[in-house]
């Protein structure tokens, strides 16, 4: 347990943390100390006066967090650092958040797609910490919430960057169909309706005979037609890539 600045927050709390040893057991009794797990001093005392110490401070308990508990079999202790505010504004401003405003920066959909102030700075970003953010808040997988946010992302995008719209697109796209906890009927209606599926190209004899009936780069999946219909359908219908059909 970390002593640095640790008379502020016994004075706090009146009172005095020793180390325990266990021959001085019955004289422990006879005056009344009891004994404290690591665990409960931070619940109770440490993790509460947490903002009042300084920074090199609360660094030193963090590491001491990271290296020497188990959160995984710590379920009070872990649901106080979900609320602990300790990680500094990428942005710049005084305001500190919990790991739970933050991305793991390891999942290439979240790195593709969100902006760099979504991802713990520094020294929070390094793998030794991400492990640890992880374990209390830091969003590591992408939910059916953030797909749909994504997805109206890329509608957005497209009129500023509409390379880097087609690349998200892609992504996300490929990402759904391998994602097996997506494939449920209320989220994929949802999405159906979301204009962010590229349009396949037509084949240039048939737009010597027609042109084609799609005249953007993105729309829904529920306005498409597979692309082996083409020949059949290119003057009424936009076309589903070959890579986005869940039927190829």
């Amino acid at each position: 347990m970390p002593k640095t600045e640790s008379d502020s927050w016994m004075k706090k709390y009146n009172c005095v943390v020793l180390k325990w040893k266990s021959r001085l057991h019955d004289l422990y009794d006879a005056i009344g100390i009891k004994e404290i797990t690591k665990d409960k001093i931070y619940i109770q005392y440490i993790l509460p006066y947490f903002h009042s110490f300084s920074e090199p401070t609360q660094l030193e308990h963090l590491i001491n967090l990271r290296e020497n508990f188990d959160l995984r079999e710590n379920e009070p202790l872990t649901l106080e650092l979900n609320n602990l505010d300790f990680i500094p504004d990428p942005q710049g401003s005084t305001s500190m958040f919990s790991a739970s405003r933050f991305y793991d920066s390891d999942n290439e959909i979240f790195r593709a797609i969100l902006p760099d102030e979504s991802f713990p700075p520094p020294p929070f970003h390094d793998n030794e910490w991400l492990h640890f953010l992880k374990l209390i808040g830091l969003h590591k997988d992408v939910s059916q919430q953030d797909f749909i946010r994504f997805a109206n992302q890329v509608v957005k995008t497209k009129y500023t960057n509409n390379e880097l719209a087609l690349s998200q697109s892609k992504m996300l796209i490929k990402f759904m169909m391998c994602s097996k906890h997506f494939h449920d009927v209320p989220f994929l209606r949802k999405v159906s309706h979301i204009k962010f599926v590229p349009v396949e190209s037509v084949d240039m004899n048939l737009l010597a005979i027609h042109p084609y009936q799609a005249t953007e780069d993105f729309t829904y999946f529920s306005n498409f037609i597979s692309l082996k219909y083409a020949s059949l359908v290119w003057t009424v219908s936009p076309l589903l890539p070959e890579w986005a059909d869940p039927n190829t």
